[in-house]
């Protein structure tokens, strides 16, 4: 049967606890920057929608805003989970 079907593929072995810690470490760490790119923009918006040139686009700034308020608070519960 085997020559038919092959035989069955041998699983890579765990990784360590140690391995695991520094990749999560790792993930934190990113998204600690990309939180942090976030709150940029955040501001950076923030900043157009007090500028009275921008009237004819404040209504797409408010909605970049949400989005980018959004996806902080996506990152700030993924980072939780990662913590957690």
């Amino acid at each position: 049967m085997k020559r038919l079907f092959g035989k069955k593929k041998e699983a890579p072995p765990p990784p360590d606890i140690g391995q695991t810690t520094n990749m999560m470490g790792k993930k934190s760490d990113q998204l600690d920057s990309e939180i942090e790119k976030v709150n940029q923009q955040i501001i950076q918006v923030k900043n157009d929608l007090k500028n009275p040139a921008n009237r004819g686009r404040q209504a797409a700034l408010k909605q970049k805003g949400k989005n980018l308020l959004r996806r902080r608070k996506m990152l700030e519960t993924q980072q939780s989970r990662i913590e957690g």
